[in-house]
């Protein structure tokens, strides 16, 4: 059982019906979504203090949200344009990786043992954290954008797919709704993914 401090009202003070400031989870989850509200909540926890709702945060994560729902559609769409078959991450040569492809690997392993670290010292913020930088700034804002000048597709491809369901594995416990949705949708999508093998290095 992991014990928080007290999910604090909007204006800061303990949320009591007597002081009208009392949040209902269902309207924001009607509104953004159970995953934003769930992922705000995680990323809001300071291990055991007191923390004010964090409104902003689960607004942040429904664009997140979002996000990721874009980054699967443009992979999708992408191996669609190149209308041929795409070689899995771990029939890749290392010859053929470009510099990019090396770093994008690089930075995803490192990520594992980051998050793997934080969990185990129930660090679930900085766990969330991780995933969502490397996924919204490393994967979708740099390594996407270099995907699209590639002539190698099939291999910028093959590594975005890893690197995106890996993340998505990673992202499961904090999300798990959206991340079964998009993992559902991907080439080769097993049974679920809350029973695929957490990522190792």
């Amino acid at each position: 059982v992991y014990l928080h401090g007290i999910v604090r009202a909007l204006d800061g003070r303990k949320m009591s019906k007597s002081l009208g400031n009392v949040i209902d989870p269902e309207d924001y989850i009607k509104e953004y979504g159970v995953d934003a509200l769930r992922m705000g909540l995680v990323s809001g926890t300071a291990n055991g203090k007191d923390f004010t709702f964090p409104k902003d945060r689960v607004v942040a994560y429904k664009h997140f949200g979002n996000k990721i729902w874009n980054m699967g559609r443009f992979i999708l769409m992408m191996q669609d344009q190149w209308g041929k078959e795409i070689p899995a991450f771990k029939d890749l040569k290392d010859s053929v990786l470009s510099n990019a492809d090396q770093e994008i690997v690089k930075e995803l392993q490192e990520v594992i043992n980051k998050v793997d670290s934080e969990l185990e010292k129930f660090r679930f913020a900085d766990a969330a954290e991780t995933i969502y930088q490397f996924m919204w700034h490393s994967l979708a804002d740099k390594y996407i954008e270099k995907v699209k000048e590639r002539e190698d597709k099939d291999v910028a491809l093959s590594v975005l797919q890893y690197a995106f369901i890996t993340s998505l594995k990673l992202l499961h416990p904090f999300m798990p709704f959206v991340t079964e949705e998009i993992y559902q949708k991907m080439p080769g999508a097993g049974e679920s993914i809350m029973i695929e093998s957490w990522p190792t290095t």
